[in-house]
Order: structure tokens, then sequence, then C-alpha cells
């Protein structure tokens, strides 16, 4: 059946009771009538040019029914509009004074409606949903495999730590006990090592070369003494023996641990120990407590009270007790009497240092305060173990603690000898020797011990440059060990003054493969031995011609000034003569450094260094009169010399009788 077609009239025609029901019907079907309303008053207003206004049709009056504001395009908004001039309807344009229509405040022309559904779901059995997909039931897993899976993964983890124990134990293995701490790396080796298909001979001499600037910046030699103290033996010290004392009431100051402190520190115990015997428990107990190093002022008045009763040094300190207070304090022991050779290590020069035993400090007061009492042998082996102490790098980075070193050394060295022997040390003539038979007769022993164990140059650098020089007797032997330590295997039997000693010096520098300069040079040990020679000439190797100014007399007004007493002139003219011969063969040694390779080894500008600065010392400071001067015109001293003034000098000419004449007329012609 073909769908009734609707006109204009139906538009204009009363609703019916269908209509108005479907109006009152919900909010959401009004706004949905209205707009298809409206799209139907749109269309019959485009389609029709004149619309004759008609009778309203009739509404309903309640709110919920009103329909809602028609649009602006719709037919009575249009109308409403227009304005009738003479039965003819206007409509202003634009160009109009004035708007007689007033503006419409169209307010919220869209009504809003908010619509609320709400989608219940219900619950579906198991026979509604027999035809679509479902998820798989979970399977239960049986205690039998849980229990086997736990245990296959407790095994796998078991491995894995067995596996990371391994290799930690080889990271951990000391690098001494592998072949390659002493594989040595050299050109040949690293060209086999980096072949590949492009030939190229420069690529290892290249890759060495920059290996080489690597470790001359990174990489620095040092010794350590003293181990990490963690692990070590403590050394055993007991409580105070109280039992020792006497049954006296003073001696109960002494009873409780509070007031023990109390009683060393406000000077009771000293004063009682000066009117009391100090018995050898209490003594070996203040011993353990020193080593200890717990404060340093209480370790103070342990000295003080055992410097008074000296006695206990000589029978408690021997060498197996010094042994065992360094031991204690973390020192190689073992390796130092063993006589084995000691080798310094390389190391980055940014790692971290371990620290050093905070009482060392306290052990080498100890030392310094019981070296007047001690015996020869022990005070010889504390010495030898002082020498090592020096060693270490972090030693002579703590000036603290070299100082309160150093002041053992000096009271050790000084009191082999009395004080008169004292003054017979740097420049003695060699009829003195008491000084040269100290060091034989008393140092015999320590002295070869010293040469034979440290041989490599930088730890005798280091030794030498650490050993003080405070006194005439240790300037002395400082100057006798570094001699010793550069012309070794050569005894040097014999005082530094004598005239063979330069004679030594001068036959060294030529023959030893030390100081020949070549493509195997070290640098860095040919810097450590001119340091040794430096300190080994010290003021010059003969006696330096000097006379002392002995109780000069008043200078008076209009009097000439007083004036020390001047050497001989034979005896500087000798002692200036060997000073430049030294002088002269160290500057041609450095002129054989070639400084260009300083891009490859940095110890090349060390050794540069110290060969200008031991020249220049000798010019300057060791020869008497300041630095020699060259007269081209001659010196009279020097016989090489070639002169000058000779070319500037008129040679007297012989004198020849010349011919009288009287005039130009011979005799015969007057």
């Amino acid at each position: 059946m073909k769908p009734q077609k609707r006109s204009i009239r139906d538009f204009f025609a009363p609703l019916s009771q269908s209509s108005q029901a479907t109006l009152e019907s919900t909010p959401l079907q009004r706004a949905s009538s209205n707009a298809s309303n409206a799209q139907a008053s749109r269309s019959t207003n485009s389609s029709t040019s004149a619309i004759t206004t008609a009778p309203a049709p009739t509404r309903a009056t309640s709110t919920e029914a009103a329909p809602p504001q028609p649009s602006q395009n719709s037919v009575n908004s249009g109308a409403s509009r227009r304005i009738v001039s003479n039965g003819e309807q206007i409509v202003l344009n634009s160009d109009s004074d004035s708007d007689s229509l007033p503006d419409l405040d169209w307010g919220d022309s869209k009504p809003s409606f908010k619509v609320s559904t709400t989608t219940t779901r219900s619950k579906r059995t198991a026979d509604e949903v027999d035809g679509d997909l479902r998820r798989p039931p979970k399977k239960e897993k049986s205690k039998e495999q849980s229990f086997s899976l736990l245990l296959e993964s407790a095994h796998k983890n078991i491995e894995t730590e067995q596996r990371i124990k391994e290799h930690k134990a080889v990271l951990e293995e000391d690098l001494e006990d592998t072949p390659k701490a002493n594989l040595a790396i050299n050109e040949d080796i690293l060209g086999q090592a980096v072949q590949d298909d492009d030939d190229d001979p420069e690529k290892a001499h290249r890759l060495f070369l920059a290996m080489q600037r690597t470790n001359a910046t990174q990489l620095q030699s040092v010794y350590y003494f003293f181990e990490d103290t963690s692990d070590s033996t403590p050394v055993q010290h007991h409580k105070f023996p109280y039992d020792s004392l006497p049954k006296q009431r003073w001696a109960s100051s002494f009873q409780d641990s509070t007031t023990l402190d109390q009683a060393f520190l406000t000077g009771f115990a000293h004063q009682v120990f000066r009117l009391q015997e100090l018995p050898e428990e209490i003594a070996s107990w203040m011993l353990d407590q020193i080593c200890i190093g717990r404060n340093e002022v209480l370790n103070e008045r342990f000295l003080e009270i055992l410097e008074s009763h000296h006695v206990h040094f000589q029978t408690l300190l021997d060498i197996k007790k010094l042994d065992a207070i360094f031991s204690s304090i973390g020192a190689n022991v073992q390796k130092l009497n063993s006589g084995a050779k000691v080798a310094p290590s390389s190391e980055d020069q940014s790692a971290t240092r371990p620290s050093l035993p905070a009482s060392l400090k306290s052990t080498a007061k100890l030392l310094h305060r019981a070296a007047p009492w001690l015996h020869t042998k022990v005070r010889s082996h504390a010495l030898y173990i002082l020498c090592h102490v020096c060693l270490d790098n972090r030693v002579q980075g703590d000036v603290d603690v070299l100082n309160s070193v150093q002041d053992a050394i000096e009271a050790t060295i000084c009191n082999f000898a009395d004080n008169q022997r004292l003054t017979s040390g740097v420049g003695s003539p060699p009829a003195e020797q008491h000084t040269q038979s100290l060091i034989v007769s008393q140092l015999s022993d320590t002295i070869p011990q010293l040469l034979s164990r440290i041989t490599h140059p930088i730890l005798q650098r280091n030794l030498i440059c650490a050993l003080p020089a405070r006194s005439p007797l240790t300037t002395y032997l400082r100057r006798h060990l570094a001699l010793s330590f550069l012309l070794d295997p050569t005894t040097v039997n014999v005082p530094l003054a004598d005239p063979k000693i330069p004679d030594l010096v001068h036959k060294h520098l030529n023959t030893s493969p030390n100081f020949r300069i070549n493509k195997d040079t070290d640098y860095g040990h040919l810097a450590a031995r001119l340091t040794l020679l430096d300190i080994a000439i010290g003021p010059g190797f003969l006696s330096v011609p000097y006379q002392p100014l002995i109780s000069p007399a008043p200078s008076r007004a209009g009097s000439s000034p007083v004036t020390s007493p001047f050497p001989i002139s034979s005896e500087i003219k000798d002692f200036n003569k060997e000073v430049d011969a030294l002088a002269q063969h160290i500057k041609l040694l450095g002129n054989t450094i070639v400084e260009a390779g300083a891009v490859v080894d940095l110890t090349i500008l060390d050794a540069k260094d110290c060969v200008e600065r031991l020249c220049s010392r000798l010019e300057h400071a060791a020869r008497i009169g300041g630095k020699r001067v060259h007269n081209i015109f001659g010196n009279p001293d020097d016989e090489r010399q070639l002169r000058v003034s000779k070319f500037f000098l008129n040679a007297k000419k012989p004198a020849t009788p010349t011919p009288q004449r009287g005039g130009i007329f011979d005799e015969d012609d007057m």
C-alpha cells in the first residue's frame, strides 16, 4: 500500500486526539516531534514564496505539554518580523537607520535533556552459555609437581652461588703469584700480539709508545712495610699488675680502673715510683700500653717513669721484644729477617692507600727515649728496622710520623759514640778517622745488610732522603750510605775526605752501564742514582778548606774592619779543581740526554732536572768563590787556558845600528 501524500493543509489542520496524546508523551518524544515539525516547516517555507497568516492552533496550557520554541527559520518567526505599510509587507534592509524590531533574548534556545540509561546484566547460568565460548578450567597442580619445581630452583641457586664463589676466588688471588706479574712486555711481544691482515710494521711501535706514556703518567713504584692490621695479633697486654704493689693505702689508687689513669696523668704515680722501686711487671705493662698508642698524654707519663728507671729498658727491650712490638702494629718482620731483597710494586697514582698504624708514632717515641740505654746489638737491630720503616711511602707522606721516626734514628746513631766524636763529621781530614772507625766497628753488621737487601735505585733514594741530617755524625753516615749504594758492589772502606774517593766516582761514571744513555735506559732509575750522587758529594769529597774565626778583636772607630782568616790559596785551588772536574763530568752526561724523547717517557725530564740541579749546586754553592769565571785574557793559574792578551802586546824588535850620513854629498865631493 502506497503511503498517503501529505499537503500543506495538514500543517494548519487542528490536532487530533492521537496527536495530542503524542504531545503529552515523554520529553524525548516531544523533542523528536518538534525537530520533525521544524524540518517540515523549513521545507514548506522554501517552496512557497508568500504565506498568509492563519489562526494559531490550539495548544496545551500545561508547561509539560508546551512545545519548544520554534527555530529562527520557522514560518512564525519570519512573519513576526514583517512590517505592514499601506497594506504591503515591508522588510527592513541593512541600510535602514533604525530597526523597529527589538533584539530577541533567546536564552537557552535548546532545552537540555538528560537521559539516564541503566544497563543491567543478569547472571548467566551454565545452561544459557552452553553454546558460547567458555574459559578453560584451571588445572590444579599436584603437591609432588610443586615440590619438584622448588627443588629444581634450589639446585640452580646453589650452582649459581658456587660459580660466583669460584670467580671471586680467582679475582682475589695474589698478583705476585701469577706468572704474568714478571712478564716484561717489549715491542717484539706486542707486535706478535697485534698481528692482523694489515701489514703495518709501525702499528706495534706506536702502541708500545702509547703504553709507555700511559704507564709513566699513571703508575708509580711504591713499597709498604706495614700491612693491614685488621687480622694481625695484637700485643698481649694484661690488666694492671696490682698484686706487685705493696699492701699500703696509696696503692688503692691503682686498684680501680677509673682512678688508674688519673693516678698517672696527675703525676701521682711518678711521685710514688720516685720513692718506691718500680716493679718489672708494671714496667712491662707500661711498655705494652705505649705500643697500643691509646693516649698520647698518658704515653708521655709512662715514658717519664721508665726513663727514671732506665734499667728496665735494658732488661725488657731485646731483639725478640722489638720484633714482637713491630709485628703487633702490622710490620712484616718475617721477611725482614729472611734476608730477601726488597722490591717495590707498581700502583696507580689515584689508588687509595691503606692507612698507617696509629701506634707507629708512639713506638718511635719509645725507641727515641730508650736509645741511650739499649745494648749495642739491640740498638743496631732497632736502626735496621727503622731504616725499613723509612722505605714506606706512607711514612714519607706523613710529616708528623716521619719526624718521630727521624728523631728515633738520630738518637740511635748518636748513642753509638760519645759527644766528642760528633765533631769529626763532614770534611774531616784523613788523619781523623773516628767516624769511619765507628761505622766499621759498630755498624759493620747493619750497613752490609742494607746494601744486600735494598738494591732497587728508587728505594735506595727514598731511604737516603728520609734519613736525618741534623748532626755531623748522621750527615756523615747519610753520605757514606749514599756513596755505598752508588758504588755497590765496590766497598767504601776509606773516609770520604780521602783522595781515592773522587777517582772511584769518575771511574764509576765512565764504566758503569747505568750511566750509559741508550734506548734501554731507565731514566727513572738514572734520576734516582743522580740524587744519590748529589747527596754523597755533599760539600765536596776533599777536606773543605775552612778556618773558623776565634774570638775576634773588637772593632774601634777609625780602624779597619776585622776580616775572617782566609784559607791557604793552594788548598782552595785543589778543592775548586776537583769540584770543577765533577761538574764538568756530570754536565757531559747530561748533554747525552735527548729531551725530545720526553713525549714518550716523562722521566727523561726528571733525569735532566737532576743533572742541572747537581751542576748548579757544585758551581755556585760547593765551589769556594762562586762559579768559575772564564777570563779571555788569561789566568796565570790555569796553564791550559789560551791567553788572548799576548795578541795585544807589541813584540820588541832587536836594535840594529843605522848608518849615519852627513848629507846628500859624499866626502869625496866635498
